[in-house]
């Protein structure tokens, strides 16, 4: 066959396209310097559970509350996650009542009180 010639033209296609395509989807390992970190989803996406939590939304407090109690995708902090607990069950959240019940009751990142335990609950 006479399509032996186009193998190696094929070959030479890929080594020269992928740097600038990769380039283009910022699929780079090595960043312009100066540019800003790329943000993963997660990363937007906890920005805006930030936002909508400290507009009142207070299903977006609960959320909030749960991803700090749980360290996904930022650090464990029981304070923080006890701060927008309490925001959201004053808007009524019953699920953030339940989470403050729990942590009184066990004493997580507060002290052991069972009959706050019991008025959350």
């Amino acid at each position: 066959m006479r399509l032996w010639w186009c193998v190696p033209a094929v070959l030479a296609g890929f080594l020269f396209a992928a740097p600038v395509m990769a380039a283009e989807s910022g699929r780079l390992d090595n960043p312009v310097a100066g540019s800003p970190a790329p943000t993963t989803p997660a990363d937007d996406d906890l920005v805006a559970l930030r936002r909508t939590a400290a507009h009142g939304d207070a299903e977006a407090m609960y959320d909030l509350a749960m991803v700090y109690r749980d360290g996904e995708g930022t650090p464990k902090d029981l304070k923080k996650a006890l701060y927008w607990f309490r925001k959201s069950a004053a808007r009524g959240k019953a699920e953030a009542m339940n989470e403050l019940g729990c942590a009184y009751s066990r004493g997580a990142g507060v002290a052991l009180d069972y009959s706050a335990a019991l008025g959350w609950f």
